[in-house]
């Protein structure tokens, strides 16, 4: 039952490892029965994010805390101590049977896929890089890019659906720039790219998304 709630607030909340494990009754269950929504401070980042907690998780969450009795208070996910959270040792060891239950390669997998697996589900959907980044708390969105594995065909291809234009206007061509800035453009500005991000990041880190 533990891992049950374990499993559905880590995809829900998409934290890391070290918040999900951190996480106090109270922050989830203000009452002693689960809310809504939650917003946490990330240790990583100090920056508040907030998270919706669905239905299956709050019964989730209610049936955790119902049969272990816990109190406010008290860190939500223990370890071998009561007392104390569990250790993000012992959270990287849980997912493998979880893995394995489902017909996927435990190997291949890790606890950061929990975190990326509803995000990556956001951004297949909308394609808006800007909103997956607010909803994991990042300050940068290299950090979104670097995270969701965002490929330079995928970026392209949300710019060209977007069609920028002045309201009321019809689709005319910007007039060409003066002389001296043509001449200037590109020279002693850095540019970004995301090319380095194609092909980065362990296999622990993907998501569960097939």
């Amino acid at each position: 039952m533990r891992d049950l709630a374990l499993f559905n607030v880590a995809m829900d909340s998409k934290l890391r490892g070290c918040d999900v494990v951190a996480l106090k009754v109270d922050d989830v269950a203000p009452g002693g029965y689960a809310a809504d929504s939650a917003t946490i401070q990330q240790k990583t980042t100090g920056r508040p994010v907030k998270f919706e907690l669905t239905e299956s998780t709050r019964q989730a969450i209610d049936d955790y805390l119902r049969v272990t009795d816990k109190k406010s208070g008290e860190y939500l996910f223990t370890g071998g101590r009561r007392t104390g959270h569990m250790t993000t040792r012992q959270y990287a060891r849980l997912p493998s049977p979880w893995i394995a239950d489902i017909g996927l390669d435990p190997h291949l997998f890790g606890t950061h896929s929990l975190c990326r697996t509803k995000a990556t589900l956001i951004y297949r959907r909308t394609g808006n890089l800007r909103a997956v980044q607010l909803l994991l708390g990042h300050t940068k969105i290299e950090s979104t890019v670097r995270l969701l594995r965002i490929e330079v065909d995928d970026a392209l291809a949300i710019a060209e659906q977007v069609d920028v234009r002045l309201r009321g206007q019809s689709r005319r061509p910007l007039p060409s720039p003066p002389r001296r800035l043509r001449a200037t453009a590109g020279h002693g500005t850095k540019q970004h790219s995301l090319n380095p991000l194609h092909g980065q990041g362990n296999a622990a880190s993907r998501s569960l998304v097939i």
